[in-house]
């Protein structure tokens, strides 16, 4: 008898994004980024941060990149490119970037590169505090450490103007020399 029932239990590829089936074709639907405001901050060296340095400890190393993320609509622009890579490790150099949101809002960003076979990583911990979380350092969206490109993420929570975060970039597989583009915008609450 035919089958007749719509369970998992097929094996076919239907061709969606959304990890349901045997295939790796799949992937994640690239964010939109809005237009360019023109704020931009451009890369520059010493700005390396140990990933373990989180929030407190990477005031005195990051490079300033305030303020940025209006709350405008548009996106602000970080861009870098990350001199040294260790081959499938985060030893090799690391951009570390310090900015205040100056708009209230939830927090989007969209990491891309030039090599499609590279893979970069990016985390970003924001000061936060609310009526459920003590104040302190947290990341604020969600694993951006995979192999997607572009690495994407919106905050888990709105965050007030005023709040400070950081971006952490770093290659895991690349080229040396390998340029990147960090755009970040507000979306409201």
């Amino acid at each position: 008898p035919g089958d007749d029932d719509t369970s998992d239990d097929d094996t076919s590829d239907d061709d969606t994004a959304d990890d349901d089936d045997l295939s790796d074709d799949d992937t994640e639907v690239p964010m939109e980024i809005p237009p360019v405001s023109g704020v931009t901050c451009a890369d520059t060296e010493p700005n390396d941060c140990a990933i373990d340095g989180w929030g407190g400890e990477w005031g005195t190393c990051a490079q300033d990149c305030s303020p940025m993320v209006t709350g405008d609509g548009l996106a602000d622009e970080i861009t870098g490119s990350l001199s040294t890579i260790v081959h499938q490790t985060w030893d090799g150099d690391n951009d570390t970037h310090e900015f205040v949101i100056e708009g209230p809002g939830y927090l989007n960003g969209v990491l891309d590169w030039d090599d499609v076979t590279a893979d970069l990583d990016w985390y970003m911990v924001c000061f936060y505090e609310d009526e459920f979380n003590e104040p302190g350092w947290y990341s604020m969206c969600g694993d951006l450490v995979d192999l997607s490109k572009p690495e994407q993420g919106t905050s888990l929570v709105a965050m007030p103007s005023g709040t400070m975060c950081y971006a952490w970039i770093v290659g895991y597989e690349a080229v040396d020399g390998e340029p990147y583009t960090l755009h970040m915008w507000m979306t409201p609450p």
